[in-house]
């Protein structure tokens, strides 16, 4: 064993050896490696597409249920046959640690790529990926054929830096984070394009995009081509990059190729675009500047070509210079849009910078309102007037790259004829103004008039101030003409009322109105829309968000020889309404909005807000109650079997005596308190007519709660009354299978209760039904919905301390008796009635009251089975088994105990028995005393080894059944035993067989004696038979008729010529052993069992194995032992000892029964 094990530890270590020399990721499927220094290279293409589960390699691993693909210094060198050095499933993130490197090394290969994902188009690389991490990915297409690529497959870079060389073709480019994305395009590129973009490129947070093209004579050759066709656009923001750098070869740096001919839009809110092309920076690109992005581009012969761009000069400057490359600080010239190009005068700007405007500005907007002029005299009572200027108009002032504080010390200027007109500079919610009007001394007037704001080297821009607006009159039209307040949680039916109105009119039709805003924020589209064939008006949007807003309406005046206009500012707020002024009819007074009742008083129903009653209210989970002006409303609220609390304020329902019943039906768990108020003609309904659903209705109330019917329908109904309930009802229908459950000290009363119940196999039922003590019944119904089965009333209570009394005359209702249907139209109230109330009759053992049997839980007298609590007998008998267990039995409970008795034990009759055409075969050994009462059976016949003893202790008794052993072979050898006061009043046989003793009885049907068998060997010990005339019979025949009745008496023998009268004869003492004694010997091959040998031995001494002396014996065990055995009477010893040849027993006595002795030991 000792060599064994060495040799085994030797394999092992040479194994191990072994396989210490093989690089652990040696063992990844289809890998080729080389060692080159410190590194492993790949050099077989890697699908993973065809993994079916995790697997790793040298510097990769992969997660197949995530589809992580994680790369860790990974070397790949290959070249591949189909499409990709390395080609990931659709939906792959690809995570990168450490400097990686992927190479397609060969020269000659064409339409290749290094990196790409593949959902199930195996050329297009339809799949998606994502990179992330904060590793290098170096991806390489050594390839000097065409259509070299590095990467494919639409890309979302999360982090790391991809180092691309070859064309990265894509569906769509995503960059984000901190993820860097550096392309190059070599002479084997696709026209030398570094990016070939098919959809949208995004590039946010701190997101790189750089791409080099090649030159190429194409006139697609570009850095970034894309071919998109609608919907798909450029976004670069927050800290985002896109670079096409000095050293970029090709024609364009950005070129757009789609078939939309309106070009493709590219949003800059943030970051920088720059772009440097051969001959164009950006081509066919539709810039759109906000935020703080910004664009530096520049081209051999235009900066900007074919554009259409959106760019608000309020926000922005844009710069030009003539100057290819020119530096980006030295761009200052005004460059001016023309025609999809900028221009510098009339020369093309070969490079433009757009970036957000930084200087100070004050810019005046457009006046608002009108001066109207009047003629006035001069000097009073003389024909001298002149014109006066009257009225008040504002210009809004907006701030550009100043601080409220740097404008504190700005003033209006006006230019003309300088009238006698005040300028103030004030601050609104809505941003500074200039206010200007007329004052007493404004006798002058020059329509050239100007105003501008200066605030110390700042000067706004300058505007006029006109006046000579007599055509339009200033008026009031409707109800929101001033209105400058609006709520945000008003109504619909408020906010459809939400509206601006012009304030300016001219007695024309020729007359129009433009809404616009100046706020890059929102657009007058945004906050509405002005009324179509109204006269100024504008009706607000619903859904405008709370906050300060400003609109303009121009309004235009033309009669066909001139045209006039005047501007109208329209201020207003958006904002929460806080209803601080309270409701009136549910509406606030501030707002008009329909109060939501959030707030209610749970106790009175009634709004705190706006004062409405409600009917009822409901509660869910413990949250504030909402209100209801009915309660079928209330109840058809409920959508879930939640913690649902519905609490009624008033009573509901018609309470005259015509009424129709109305039904509301409870389809959801829910707990309904009435509150002392009551439901006249309504039926609640528990569970929808014909849904099977568990539905649940718990009702309570304080007193005066009524209603008039509840119906509890099958299915899954449940009806619970609160234990704090006090509540009166006209009716509860409780239909099959379902629930009621009236919960201990509610207070209720009903005029009438019905309940339909089924009966199952077990005496139980369909429908349950729990009463609380106290609870009045004006009339009960319990009815059995089929035919079978029966119905007790205690099914209706707990019997164990519930009654159901009369109140006519105070008797009790039997709970236990047993009906199909009933129904009582009297009054009734359920009672306290516990055990110590129950009164037992002694005849019946029933409580005389409730009817409930006693369960003879207390002492019962073994002698007479009496129960000491009820007093009467408790069963028809008592068993005793052999190890003394007790068991009470019925006369059912004891027919199956007799029938083919194998046991042994005693029954004790306290009550008659009756089975007439009973017949039981005796098996076991058994002791019936009869105890005075009747056995009336047709037999009970003694088998084989059975043994029956008949005992009286009672009343002497006639016992008509016969009850000796039978001589049939099959059954033969039985043992019969009557010691008692007993006249038998059949027939009594033996035979050599059977084993009869009797020791007490009368005997008037006859005796016989069969085989070598006399009357005298019926006998017990000391016993004789006695004639009716009380004289003694000698029992040395074989029969006696029914014609002499003989009775059994003790006797002692007195001889006459050796011979008693009694028919036993004397044996001297002179006589040989021979005469008095017998003996006999065995030998048995038989194992025994030690209990098999002391059970034999125990019951060696009964009499049906005659006077047995001494026996002894040795035999084999069954567990592989010799016992030695010695008997005497009453005494026996069983022990181990040295073996024989075979078993051997001898027997010695008197009468010996051979046969049984031998049937004893199983010999």
């Amino acid at each position: 064993m000792k060599k064994k094990f060495v040799r085994l530890i030797s394999a092992v270590l040479s194994a191990a050896m072994t396989l210490t020399a093989v690089p652990l990721s040696a063992f990844a499927e289809g890998e080729a490696h080389t060692h080159d220094g410190e590194s492993n290279v790949i050099t077989t293409p890697l699908d993973f597409r065809e993994k079916t589960a995790d697997e790793n390699g040298a510097g990769w691993s992969w997660d197949y249920d995530t589809k992580t693909l994680t790369l860790d210094g990974v070397n790949i060198q290959a070249t591949t046959d189909s499409m990709s050095v390395v080609t990931v499933p659709d939906g792959t993130e690809i995570v990168l640690n450490g400097n990686n490197t992927i190479v397609q090394t060969d020269t000659g290969k064409s339409d290749t790529y290094v990196l790409s994902a593949v959902n199930n188009k195996e050329v297009n690389c339809d799949g998606t990926m994502t990179i992330s991490g904060d590793g290098v990915l170096n991806a390489e297409n050594r390839s000097t054929d065409s259509m070299a690529r590095s990467l494919g497959g639409s890309i979302i870079l999360n982090g790391g830096t991809v180092n691309a060389t070859g064309t990265v073709k894509t569906n769509s480019l995503e960059i984000h984070n901190d993820g860097v994305l550096n392309a190059n395009a070599t002479t084997a590129s696709f026209e030398g394009v570094a990016v070939n973009v098919s959809g949208g490129i995004t590039v946010d947070g701190n997101g790189s995009l750089t791409a080099v093209g090649c030159a190429n004579e194409s006139t697609l050759n570009s850095a970034i081509l894309l071919t998109s066709n609608f919907g798909d656009k450029i976004s670069v923001s927050e800290n985002g990059s896109i670079t096409l750098p000095e050293g970029n070869a090709a024609r364009v740096g950005i070129y757009y190729s789609g078939n939309n001919g309106d070009g493709m839009d590219a949003e800059i809110s943030g970051g920088k675009v720059t772009a440097y092309g051969t001959k164009y920076g950006i081509y066919k690109v539709n810039l759109i500047m906000n935020g703080t992005g910004s664009v530096y581009t520049t081209g051999g012969s235009y900066a900007i070509g074919q554009t259409v761009p959106t760019i608000n000069e309020d926000e922005f400057v844009v710069k030009g210079s003539t100057e290819f490359k020119a530096e980006e600080s030295s761009v200052t010239a005004n460059a001016e849009f023309n025609s999809g190009y900028y221009e510098i005068g009339r020369a093309d700007a070969k490079t433009v910078v757009i970036k957000p405007d930084t200087s100070p500005r004050i810019i005046l907007g457009n006046q608002i309102g009108i001066f109207k002029t009047e003629e006035y005299e001069i000097i009073e009572d003389m024909d001298m007037t002149d014109i006066k200027l009257k009225g008040t108009v504002y210009f809004d002032i907006t701030l550009k790259n100043m601080s409220d504080e740097e404008f504190a010390d700005a003033r209006g200027c006006f230019g003309g004829d300088e009238p006698d007109l005040l300028a103030s500079i004030i601050k609104t919610d809505y941003g500074w103004v200039c206010m200007v009007c007329d004052t007493e001394f404004s006798v002058t007037y020059d329509t050239d008039n100007t105003l501008t704001i200066k605030c110390g080297d700042i000067v706004s821009n300058t505007v006029q101030v006109k006046s000579n607006a007599n055509r339009f009159n200033k008026v009031t039209q409707g109800d929101n003409t001033n209105r400058t307040v609006f709520y945000t949680n008003t109504s619909q039916e408020e906010k459809d009322n939400y509206k601006l109105v012009s304030t300016y009119t001219v007695d024309s039709e020729s007359i129009s109105y433009n809404w616009y805003s100046t706020n890059s924020a929102y657009s007058a589209d945004e906050l509405g829309a002005a009324v179509s064939g109204s006269n100024g008006e504008f009706k607000l949007a619903d859904n405008i968000p709370a906050g300060n807003y400003v609109l303009y309406c121009d309004i235009t005046y033309s009669d066909g020889d001139s045209t006039e206009t005047v501007t109208e500012k329209f201020t207003f707020t958006y904002k929460e309404c806080a209803h601080e002024n309270g409701y009136s009819d549910g509406k606030c007074t501030n707002c008009g909005a329909l109060c939501d009742h959030s707030n209610i008083d749970i106790d009175t129903g009634k709004c705190n807000e706006c004062a409405h009653q409600f009917v009822a209210t409901i509660s869910t989970d413990g949250n504030a109650p909402t209100g209801y002006d009915t309660l079928a409303d209330c109840l058809n609220s409920v959508t879930a079997d939640t913690e649902n609390y519905v609490k009624i304020y008033q009573d509901i329902g018609d309470a005259s005596a015509t009424a129709t019943l109305d039904t509301i039906d409870v389809k959801h768990n829910v707990m309904i308190d009435l509150n002392g108020h009551k439901l006249n003609n309504i039926k609640l309904g528990v569970n929808k007519l014909g849904v099977n659903k568990d539905v649940t209705l718990t009702l309570t109330g304080t007193a005066g709660s009524y209603v008039t019917q509840v119906y509890v329908r099958k299915g899954g109904g449940s009806f619970i009354i609160d234990s704090e309930a006090n509540v009166e009802f006209n009716t509860i229908f409780v239909e099959d299978s379902a629930r009621l459950a009236v919960n201990d000290g509610a207070k209720v009363t009903t005029e009438q209760l019905t309940v339909i119940a089924s009966v199952n196999d077990d005496g139980t039922t369909t429908t349950s039904v729990k009463l609380a003590t106290g609870m009045k019944l004006g009339g009960l119904t319990y009815h059995r919905q089929n035919n079978s089965g029966a119905l007790k009333l205690g099914n209706l209570l707990d019997v164990t301390r519930q009654a159901l009394r009369r109140e006519d005359n105070g008797n009790y209702l039997d709970l236990y008796k047993e009906y199909g249907s009933m129904g009582y139209s009297v009054a009734l109230t359920v009672v306290e009635h516990t055990d110590a109330d129950h009164k037992y009759s002694t005849g019946t053992g029933k409580c005389e009251e409730c009817g409930k049997p006693c369960e003879h839980g207390g002492d019962i007298n073994t002698d007479n089975g009496i129960c000491s609590i009820c007093g009467a007998v408790v069963s028809v008998a008592l068993y005793t088994d052999k190890n003394g267990s007790l068991k009470y039995v019925d006369t059912d409970e004891l027919h199956s105990l007799l029938n083919e008795y194998n046991g042994s034990g005693t029954i004790k009759l306290f009550k008659d028995y009756s089975k007439p055409s009973a017949q039981y075969d005796l098996y076991g050994e058994l002791t019936i005393d009869l105890n005075g009462r009747q056995f009336k059976i047709r037999s009970i016949t003694p088998c084989k080894s059975g043994k029956l003893t008949i005992k009286n202790s009672g009343n002497p008794v006639m016992l008509g059944c016969n009850v000796y052993p039978t001589n049939d072979a099959s059954y033969a050898g039985g043992t019969l035993i009557i010691d008692g006061d007993v006249v038998l009043d059949t027939s009594i046989y033996v035979y050599d067989s059977s084993t009869v003793i009797l020791k007490a009885g009368a005997y008037p049907a006859g005796l016989y004696a069969r085989d070598s068998k006399t009357l005298y060997d019926m006998l017990g010990e000391g016993k004789a038979f006695f004639k009716t005339d009380g004289t003694l019979f000698n029992a040395n025949v074989k029969e006696i008729s029914s014609s002499e009745t003989l009775t059994i008496k003790d006797h002692s023998h007195t001889y006459v010529d050796g011979e008693c009268g009694c028919g036993h004869h004397h044996h001297h003492h002179g006589h040989d052993a021979d005469e008095v004694f017998s003996n006999f010997g065995v030998e048995t091959a038989k194992k025994f069992t030690r209990e098999e040998l002391e059970n034999a031995l125990s019951k060696l001494s009964g009499e049906e194995y005659g006077t047995v002396l001494r026996a002894k014996g040795i035999v084999a065990g069954a567990d592989g032992v010799w016992y030695h055995f010695d008997f005497v009477p009453e005494e026996y010893e069983v022990r181990t000892g040295s073996a024989d040849v075979t078993g051997r027993m001898c027997v010695i006595g008197a009468k010996l029964a051979e046969d049984k002795i031998k049937a004893l030991f199983g010999v």
